[in-house]
């Protein structure tokens, strides 16, 4: 008994072997897009369920992967430093994207940071200066023009000394100053401004 088509011996109901084959790749060929993004959709899905499940377990073993991870590190400084090292050169643009997202985050702190950087370099007395004390110490007000907050004029901390002529970064030599106003002092001296 041959199959339908009279092609193939008959190996049970329906379709023969060699015929179904023929039918199925054909099928496949004629839906190719429509089950490209059918599979694309179902791996998605499936990455989100892996990464969920991923979190589950992490949360539920968090203290235990932190000390192991610590412990890693501990034993391994150099190398761990010199993998992170490697990473940074053969990822250059990563890095600077993601300390420009950090910097974006955390502008009072990024602030602080290059001045002290700045301070340090001109050999200067450095002191951690928080941006919020200057401003609670100064109640909201320049200290160069004496008016409140402007939209659009960001605050900044300004450096009655200037760095660049020797002050220090420390809270007896920082004033709370508009971005325009600190930039219109610059570098002059407190006895020059006027």
């Amino acid at each position: 008994m041959t199959c339908r088509k009279g092609l193939h011996p008959k190996t049970g109901p329906g379709r023969c072997r060699e015929c179904w084959l023929v039918a199925n790749r054909r099928s496949r060929e004629k839906h190719r897009e429509a089950n490209r993004e059918r599979d694309r959709i179902r791996r998605e899905g499936e990455r989100e369920q892996r990464r969920e499940a991923a979190r589950r377990r992490y949360w539920a073993k968090r203290e235990e992967l932190t000390a192991q991870r610590r412990a890693w590190y501990q034993e391994n400084r150099e190398k761990a430093l010199a993998i992170s090292a490697a990473w940074a050169a053969a990822n250059p643009e990563r890095v600077r994207a993601a300390k420009r997202r950090w910097a974006e985050k955390n502008p009072d702190y990024y602030r602080a940071k290059n001045q002290t950087r700045r301070a340090r370099i001109a050999g200067t007395f450095v002191e951690r200066v928080e941006f919020s004390e200057i401003y609670a110490r100064a109640r909201g007000r320049c200290a160069l023009c004496g008016i409140g907050e402007r939209e659009g004029d960001p605050w900044e901390i300004d450096h009655k000394h200037p760095l660049a002529h020797g002050g220090e970064h420390s809270y007896a030599n920082t004033q709370l100053a508009h971005g325009s106003c600190n930039r219109r002092k610059a570098a002059k001296l407190p006895l020059t401004l006027f």
